[in-house]
């Protein structure tokens, strides 16, 4: 059973898991009009074959007319591999559905359904994960994520497939490593951790991608969870806890979370100041903001920010003076994804100057990215000063003949104390990124920031020592594959 972990202070989960007014507004040009099916390892993405002979398989056993993608991937026996079958649709919104079948078990057509898949040695994963005869299939809201993972000591074929009519032909054969093998390298132990704490566990197979805050010996987590009597059903719901280091309390509440998405997004995320504590939620044509006076033990306001279509990935964070910052992306007119921000802070106070009401200006889109772009989680935070730094990312897919190519932009938005907000391009890499992070140092003009972020080689820091306005990369570590770097 997945357990929810509290160490002090930091967050572990174990879980198969695998969007207003305008100003400083900035657009990058579409580069394709056609959804991607693409296989990748890890942040990298792999290319398909561009000649040599294809294995022989039946697609009409199937029912699939054609494949025009033929990927021939290398494994050692018995040794742990790992890729995706990755399928988007535009805007991030909309039903998408990705699938795999098993066609030969070294030379043999496999018997039976999609059991096979575990006779010979893998181990699939994904959100909304099922079987349909000889299909596996994984399904999401504006992606569709399928891992298949495990050891062989076989060759296998398999065939991959979207719900667009996107097919390709997949052969492993034992041979050298290569990219599908993860390099695992083992964490030593972490010398600041104090204590672990099991919060909670689940079996439902949406329970996951938690969000944690802490103010003084409480802290605060929203995670999602399912329905523990049916652990497959698609219904998830946003389940909030707290935990009080200084008397060991666990305290929670829960409602049913606005949304079609299956696993792939983390569409809330969570702040906490002394009194107050805010969590963001995304959903259809708004951000919901809820406010809590009472350190989580009620919310008194709700706040709603209007967007466009299916809102993403929303972040939040709490100023020291209790100044509030809340970024998304929304769906453009086009299918385009939209960078927003708004900010607000507090208007009325209690007695003893704890702010009781907040309001929030009109939130403000600050970048513009193509269709089918994939927006990344944002990093956000206040400076001891009040300067406001987002660290925000999308990537695209272009297609060259049968090739795709994952390009990312990293950027840097900074808004001084009481000055005026400048966006930064950090970086262009040619990668499937997951989540850029962002460190602070200081305030004002000599505001420095680190930028953490993934590249084809790894994780690279850029740093900046005026605030934003330049960035210096510094050397990348880690190795092929490592992201979401904190």
């Amino acid at each position: 059973m997945p357990k929810l972990a509290l160490r002090v202070p930091v967050l572990l989960l174990a879980a198969t898991v695998l969007a207003g007014a305008c100003s400083n507004k900035s657009t990058a040009s579409a580069r394709t009009n056609t959804a991607p099916l693409v296989l990748l390892a890890d942040t990298n993405v792999l290319p398909p074959e561009t000649g040599g002979e294809r294995p022989r398989v039946a697609l009409s056993r199937f029912g699939v007319d054609a494949a025009a993608t033929y990927y021939r991937l290398s494994t050692p026996k018995q040794t742990p591999f790992r890729f995706d079958v990755v399928g988007i649709a535009p805007a991030a919104g909309g039903f998408v559905g990705v699938r795999a079948a098993h066609a030969a078990d070294d030379g043999r057509i496999p018997a039976g359904g999609v059991e096979s898949l575990a006779a010979a040695g893998f181990a699939p994963a994904g959100a909304g994960l099922l079987g349909d005869g000889v299909w596996l299939m994984a399904h999401g809201e504006g992606m569709a994520r399928l891992t298949l993972q495990g050891s062989i000591e076989r060759p296998q074929v398999l065939v991959v497939a979207d719900d667009r009519g996107h097919a390709a032909v997949v052969e492993i054969v034992l041979g050298e490593p290569s990219a599908i093998n993860p390099a695992e390298p083992g964490l030593p132990a972490d010398p600041t951790i104090q204590e672990r704490v099991p919060l909670y566990s689940s079996d439902a197979w949406t329970f996951g991608m938690p969000t944690v805050a802490i103010s003084g010996d409480r802290t605060s987590v929203v995670v999602y969870e399912g329905d523990r009597a049916a652990g497959m059903l698609p219904v998830r719901y946003e389940l909030r806890m707290q935990h009080d280091r200084a008397t060991g309390a666990r305290t929670g509440g829960g409602s049913l979370a606005v949304g079609g998405d299956a696993g792939n997004w983390r569409d809330h995320e969570i702040a906490a100041l002394h009194n107050v504590l805010a969590v963001a939620r995304n959903e259809f044509q708004q951000v919901r903001v809820l406010l809590s006076f009472d350190r989580g033990a009620t919310f008194g306001q709700e706040i709603e920010l209007p967007a466009q279509g299916q809102t993403r990935l929303a972040q939040v964070a709490l100023a020291a003076d209790h100044s509030l910052a809340v970024s998304y992306w929304q769906e453009g007119v086009f299918g385009e994804q939209q960078f927003v921000l708004a900010q607000g802070g507090p208007v009325a106070f209690d007695p003893t100057g704890s702010p009781a009401w907040f309001a929030c200006q009109a939130p403000r889109v600050l970048r513009t990215m193509p269709q089918f772009s994939s927006p990344l989680t944002t990093g956000m935070a206040y400076s001891v000063g009040g300067d406001l730094v987002v660290g925000y990312a999308a990537g695209w897919f272009t297609s060259e003949g049968m090739e795709w190519t994952s390009t990312t932009e990293f950027r840097c938005a900074v808004q001084p104390f009481g000055g005026e907000l400048r966006d930064t391009q950090v970086d262009l890499e040619a990668v499937f990124g997951r989540d850029p992070a962002v460190a602070l140092l200081g305030s004002g003009p000599t505001l420095q920031i680190a930028y953490a972020y993934e590249v084809a080689a790894g994780i690279r820091v850029a740093t900046s020592a005026d605030g934003g306005l330049t960035f210096t990369q510094l050397d990348t570590f880690g190795g092929s594959g490592a992201h979401l770097p904190s």
